[in-house]
This record gives C-alpha cells, sequence and structure tokens, in this order.
C-alpha cells in the first residue's frame, strides 16, 4: 500500500487548484473575498493587483510566495511551541 501524502501537500494542491481557476473550485468563489480563485489568492489580505491581466512574472511571483507557505506553517508551529 503507498503511503498517502503529507497533509501540507493537500492544501498546495488546493491553492494551486484556487490559483488557476480549476473548475472544481468554482463552487468556493461565492464565499470567498475576490472575483474567483485567483483573485482570492493573489489579493488576499487587501493587496489590489488586477488578476485579470497576468503574465509571466506574476505567475513566477505567484510560485515563489506560494513556496513558502510551508515555512510560515512551519514558523507558525514553532513560535505555538514555545508558548
Amino acid at each position: 500500500m503507498a503511503a498517502s501524502p503529507p497533509a501540507g501537500h493537500r492544501s498546495v494542491t488546493r491553492g494551486r487548484s484556487l490559483y488557476r481557476n480549476a473548475r472544481w473550485t468554482r463552487p468556493l468563489w461565492p464565499i470567498l473575498p475576490g472575483r474567483d480563485g485567483r483573485d482570492f489568492m493573489v489579493n488576499f489580505p487587501g493587496l489590489r493587483v488586477d488578476t485579470r491581466r497576468t503574465g509571466r512574472r506574476m505567475h513566477v511571483l505567484a510560485a515563489v510566495v506560494f513556496a513558502t507557505y510551508p515555512l510560515w506553517l512551519w514558523l507558525g508551529l514553532a513560535h505555538g511551541r514555545r508558548g
């Protein structure tokens, strides 16, 4: 039996799917702040980037930011353990 992926893997997959405006994420759009999944992922909480006009630069920047998620999660957990 294959090992299941780490829990963080599911969140990264969901985030990437929201950013790409995957069809299965459309039911979430009305309850998220923003126009669609990409608008939510880029502009939450409070930025004002026009996500309708995307290019290579924005995609690269988004990938770099998404790649830091595990670091922020680890830092938050470490801070919580210190109390």
